[in-house]
């Protein structure tokens, strides 16, 4: 999802924090720490293997740019000015093809792109992946590259406050075909699909609210004003 370059501002043309500023601020890191110290006790010169990341992020745009509409040869030229090695370009066209056998199957059409939304309620912004007529209803997307395929809460966190931003923008679309995470294996193998209703998201809009309100107090308590 693209951040706008000059941020979020609300009606007043004040900077506010984007989704991922405030989720990213209370995750729980230590996964990530844990997973950072193995990989140099085995010895590895690099944190990240480039490649994995490659796939995964070449898949997202692929999949963004079907879901536009683009032609084939578009999307076949991306791929090729992405990645080089013919095997790692084989595994991101076989993740690419399933995510396009998902769309089949449930009968995905894009009906909104990238959309930037700013919540006045809530004073926070996001940039929504796609909302497309899924199953002759307006389902929300949000597509992710992970390791396994494996499901966070800052994901289900986001896809709330997504959520709230739609709703807050757009009262009279409503998104009667869900909330759904496309998660995208870095390794290129087949994109997982998780699927969630309003009432499944409930407990992590209620959370993400609190966590707006202690990003704000954050922001309070460590400034010098405060430490003062």
């Amino acid at each position: 999802m693209a951040r706008p370059k000059e941020g979020y501002r609300n009606k007043a043309g004040d900077a506010i924090p984007g989704t991922s500023d405030i989720t990213k601020r209370f995750k729980d890191s230590m996964p990530l720490l844990f997973w950072a110290f193995k990989r140099g006790k085995d010895g590895c010169k690099k944190l990240y293997e480039g490649y994995d990341l490659d796939i995964g992020t070449a898949v997202h745009m692929m999949a963004e740019l079907d879901m536009r509409g683009d032609p084939e040869e578009d999307i076949n030229y991306y791929l090729a000015n992405t990645l080089r090695d013919p095997e790692h370009i084989e595994k991101a066209r076989t993740a690419f093809n399933a995510f396009r056998q998902w769309r089949a199957k449930f009968h995905v059409e894009a009906h909104v792109q990238e959309a930037s939304l700013v919540s006045e309620k809530h004073q926070f912004g996001g940039t929504l992946d796609t909302v497309a007529l899924i199953r002759n209803g307006l389902g929300l997307v949000d597509f992710k590259t992970s390791k396994e395929g494996k499901v966070y809460p800052e994901h289900l966190l986001q896809l709330a406050a997504y959520g709230l931003l739609w709703e807050e923008n757009l009262p009279n679309e409503v998104l009667s075909a869900g909330y759904h995470l496309i998660m995208l294996p870095k390794d290129g193998s087949k994109p997982i699909h998780r699927e969630y209703s309003r009432a499944d998201l409930e407990p992590f809009r209620r959370q993400f609210i609190l966590l707006r309100q202690a990003f704000e107090l954050d922001a309070y308590c460590s400034s010098a004003k405060a430490l003062a």
